[in-house]
């Protein structure tokens, strides 16, 4: 019997939770079944790349579609000619329309939009005109219609049927780690009561960096044994860099760049925040309450996040609230243990959720 072709769209291979979701699932289903691709445009994390060749993933860069789209759609097209795709799974939101037109022209039969993503800001007239347009050319050319929650599936989708894809993990991976937090303060030289507050994502304007540091600022005026984590890279590293240069706290900053044991490092942080301008349901969200970590996210993130109540609030994005919080976490104890079955309920362990996305492959 043949192996049925799957050839994921991405954006990019950097230290994203969309690649984190691809990893998750693919890795827990049946080599012997699929033949997993990727197409990808930006330039790749070596550390990712590496990951995914590992578990047979036949990686592939085109021409990136903001800056040559006829050529993007072009290479796209001549892709699933050339490799004879059975199934075309598109990760790019807004932007799916490009593969999925390629793949309903070369009559693919298993065409699926995944809506990673709700965009909740506030937008001009033509904005939303060009939205539209770019959400109805992803449905009229889909197959399937996938979301990583309700939130960013009814922005996409609006009131079509949409299946839900969980950001499904290996909870025993993202346990808590002892041995991993002694060895990562070490190597950064963060003393054992320390306190490290993470976070964990591409250095975008969606990330929203700065308000972090502006945060941090205050909160290291108030105490000098906290420090700053943040694990990823982007087009925005530099500029962030610059930020914390100015208020002189390179010393309590860290940048480790993409790492490829991002588990490991939840089990250094003592706190974990997220204030996205915008997002859908994030992976590093539920990565960190496995963990067992405090978690501050902004209140505009998708609540089905919340998977232990006790241990994550979501707030709106004002500085002076995020201190207050971050301080009254700093001020409590806080244990590691969590209840997996809070997760399993919430079907976020993944040996649970491959299933549903291997009928939707195998239809």
């Amino acid at each position: 019997m043949s192996k049925i072709k799957v050839c994921h769209v991405l954006s990019g291979l950097g230290a994203g939770g969309v690649e984190s979701v691809v990893y998750n699932y693919c890795s827990h289903m049946d080599k012997g079944k699929y033949e997993w691709h990727i197409l990808y445009q930006h330039e790749p994390s070596t550390k990712n790349i590496e990951e995914f060749e590992k578990i047979g993933f036949k990686l592939t860069k085109i021409a990136a579609k903001a800056k040559h789209p006829i050529r993007n759609y072009k290479q796209t097209y001549e892709y699933f000619k050339r490799e004879k795709i059975d199934v075309v799974h598109c990760h790019m939101t807004l932007m799916n329309f490009i593969p999925l037109i390629a793949a309903r022209r070369l009559k693919i039969r298993n065409r699926i939009c995944h809506s990673h993503n709700s965009d909740v800001r506030k937008k001009g007239i033509i904005r939303r005109v060009v939205e539209k347009i770019l959400k109805q050319l992803c449905v009229i050319n889909a197959t399937s219609l996938l979301s990583c929650g309700e939130e960013a599936g009814t922005y996409m989708y609006g009131k079509k049927s949409f299946t839900i894809i969980n950001n499904a993990l290996d909870l025993k991976k993202f346990k808590y780690n002892v041995n991993a937090r002694k060895e990562i303060r070490k190597n950064y030289n963060i003393d054992s009561s320390a306190f490290v507050i993470g976070h964990i994502g591409r250095f975008t304007d969606q990330k929203n960096h700065a308000f972090i540091i502006n945060t941090f600022k205050e909160i290291h005026k108030k105490n000098k044994e906290a420090f700053l984590m943040l694990v990823g890279d982007g087009e925005l590293k530099e500029e962030i860099m610059t930020l914390v240069k100015a208020y002189k706290l390179t010393k309590y900053v860290i940048f480790t760049g993409i790492v490829s044991n991002t588990n490991d490092y939840y089990s250094a942080f003592d706190m974990f925040v997220l204030p996205s301008l915008w997002e859908g349901l994030p992976v590093v969200g539920i990565e960190a309450q496995i963990s067992g970590l405090n978690c501050l996210l902004a209140n505009n993130i998708d609540s089905a996040v919340i998977v232990i109540e006790e241990k994550i609030s979501l707030l709106d994005l004002n500085e002076t609230a995020w201190i207050n919080e971050i301080q009254k976490i700093m001020n409590e104890k806080n244990s590691r243990k969590i209840e997996e079955k809070k997760f399993e309920k919430k079907n976020f362990n993944i040996s649970r959720e491959v299933e549903k996305l291997e009928n939707i492959y195998n239809i």
